[in-house]
């Protein structure tokens, strides 16, 4: 696998140290060592989980097929919960995501988990989107327009699925 992470494509920080004797070699090494942490760390996923933007620390390279000038480039993530509250029933439903969106914007990941909290313990939960094996009909699907989250649920009654949070990742494009 290759990466423009030369040398370290994981960031895998080293667990040894070698410090040299010499104040001026001791302080260069310091420097590339601190500036090898600093890098590593800021190029992990983040696991902060925000209703405001947050960068992942994730690096997206796209290929496109119209624009191959453009793949070169690696691309920041950026990362949104949107709290959708209560799923539908047999319906469709909207919640507003509040991102802004433009031509050179592009999802990478949309998800979702929805709760049915019970009254004294959690009676269930599923992911989303979310296909019933035992009846393929009964399914909860989730898509994304320029303005809203979408689930739409077929047959099954999901009403007592009151808690749901969708997770949007994107990236820009240019």
């Amino acid at each position: 696998m290759s990466s423009s992470f030369s040398g370290n494509p994981n960031n895998i920080l080293p667990t040894t140290y070698i410090i040299p004797e010499d104040p001026s070699e001791k302080d260069l090494m310091l420097r590339q060592y601190l500036n090898s942490i600093a890098m590593a760390t800021n190029s992990k996923d983040s696991g902060i989980y925000d209703s405001n933007e947050t960068v992942t620390g994730q690096k997206f390279l796209p290929t496109f097929s119209t624009n191959t000038s453009s793949n070169a480039n690696y691309r920041g993530v950026l990362r949104k919960v949107v709290d959708f509250g209560a799923i539908p029933s047999s319906a469709s439903s909207t919640v507003a995501h509040g991102i802004t969106t433009t031509e050179n914007f592009s999802f990478v990941k949309i998800y979702a988990c929805a709760t049915d909290p019970g009254v004294s313990t959690v009676n269930a939960s599923i992911p989303i989107p979310y296909i019933n094996t035992a009846t393929p009909s009964d399914s909860v699907e989730i898509s994304v327009d320029a303005t809203n989250v979408i689930i739409t649920t077929t047959t099954a009654n999901y009403a007592s699925y009151t808690r749901c949070f969708v997770i949007l990742e994107w990236i820009t494009v240019i």
